[in-house]
C-alpha cells in the first residue's frame, strides 16, 4: 500500500507540469484514487469512474494514471463502434478483463454509445462486476470522455451550464450516480496550449 501512495504522489508532482485544467482535474482525480487505495471507498466498485466533458478529449490524464500507477498506456475504446447495440460490447469487455495489462479504460464518445451499452456500464459502476459474464473491474480506472457540445455562446458561464444541461438530458441519472467525477474544461484551447 506504500509503494501505491508513493506512485500517487509522483502522479499528483506530474500534473504541476500541465495546463492548469488538466492540473486541477488531475489533483481532483488522484484524491479520489487515493480514497480507494485509503479504504475510504467502496471495495465492491471499480478504483474510480470520471466523466471528463468539452472539446479535450485528447488529454494527458489517462496516460499520466495509467503510466505512473500501473507503468501502462490506458487501453482505449470508441464508444461510437457501440452504437448499435451491447451484445457485442460485452463480449469485448470480457476479454479486456482477460488482460493483464488494461487497468485504466478509456472508453471515448460515451454519448455515442446505445442506451444498453450504458445499462451495462452502470451494472459494472454500481456492483463492479457483470456476474453473468464472471469479470470484475473493481481494479480498474475508468475514464469517460463526453464531446457533447451545443451551440456555442459568448459567455463562457452560459456554455458551461448548457453542456451540463446537455449531459443530464443525453445520459440517464442511474448511469451518471456513481461517477467519482465530473470534469468539464473550459475551452478547446486547453489541449493546444
Amino acid at each position: 500500500m506504500d509503494e501505491m501512495f508513493s506512485k500517487l504522489a509522483q502522479l499528483e508532482a506530474s500534473f504541476g507540469a500541465m495546463h492548469p485544467q488538466f492540473a486541477k482535474a488531475g489533483l481532483e482525480i488522484a484524491q479520489e484514487i487515493r480514497r480507494y487505495y485509503g479504504g475510504l471507498a467502496d471495495p465492491a466498485r471499480p478504483i474510480g469512474i470520471f466523466l471528463l466533458l468539452g472539446t479535450t478529449a485528447q488529454n494527458p490524464l489517462p496516460d499520466a494514471v495509467a503510466q505512473y500507477l500501473y507503468n501502462e498506456a490506458p487501453f482505449r475504446i470508441d464508444m461510437g463502434l457501440y452504437a448499435d447495440s451491447a451484445s457485442s460490447f460485452s463480449d469485448h469487455l470480457t476479454e479486456i478483463t482477460r488482460l493483464p495489462n488494461a487497468k485504466v479504460l478509456v472508453l471515448g464518445d460515451i454519448e455515442k454509445a446505445n442506451p444498453s451499452v450504458r445499462a451495462l456500464l452502470t451494472d459494472v459502476f454500481h456492483s463492479g462486476c457483470l456476474p453473468e459474464k464472471g469479470m470484475t473491474f473493481t481494479d480498474r480506472v475508468i475514464f469517460m470522455i463526453c464531446n457533447l457540445q451545443p451551440s456555442q455562446v459568448s459567455d463562457e458561464a452560459v456554455q458551461r451550464e448548457l453542456v451540463r444541461e446537455l449531459v443530464y438530458r443525453t445520459f440517464e441519472r442511474s448511469f451518471l450516480a456513481p461517477i467519482n467525477l465530473l470534469f468539464q474544461f473550459d475551452t478547446p484551447s486547453v489541449a493546444e496550449d
